[in-house]
């Protein structure tokens, strides 16, 4: 983060809209799925109070479908907080010739079809 010029802030208020718009829709589908999955497992009466393991098995399935639902806009936060951050190319390049330093090295040598 040190190599950003601004500073690691900006690259991480920048997703803050995106961590937002995941956040809340995250908890909405986890803690309605979660009822859910308590009263499908609850008895008729409903008097008792749900085992630990009908417990676990509710809140393992609603955070797993709140998951799937979210992940696309995680990977969206993920690639914003990191944007312009590993910029390889940049650091890569022969400064003779512009090229990869690992392309000038290996110039004229054979490269194995699986290898590389």
């Amino acid at each position: 983060l040190a190599r950003s010029p601004t500073g690691p802030w900006p690259a991480l208020y920048r997703s803050l809209p995106t961590t937002l718009a995941m956040n809340v829709p995250y908890n909405m589908v986890s803690v309605a799925a979660n009822e859910f999955f308590k009263d499908r497992l609850s008895s008729p009466d409903r008097a008792k109070a749900l085992p630990v393991w009908k417990l676990l098995l509710s809140g393992g399935l609603a955070g797993a479908i709140a998951s799937f639902a979210t992940t696309p806009l995680d990977v969206i936060k993920t690639r914003l907080q990191t944007q312009g951050l590993f910029d390889h190319r940049k650091h890569l390049t022969s400064p003779a010739r512009g090229r990869p330093a690992a392309a000038s090295a290996n110039r004229g040598r054979r490269r194995h079809p699986l290898t590389g």
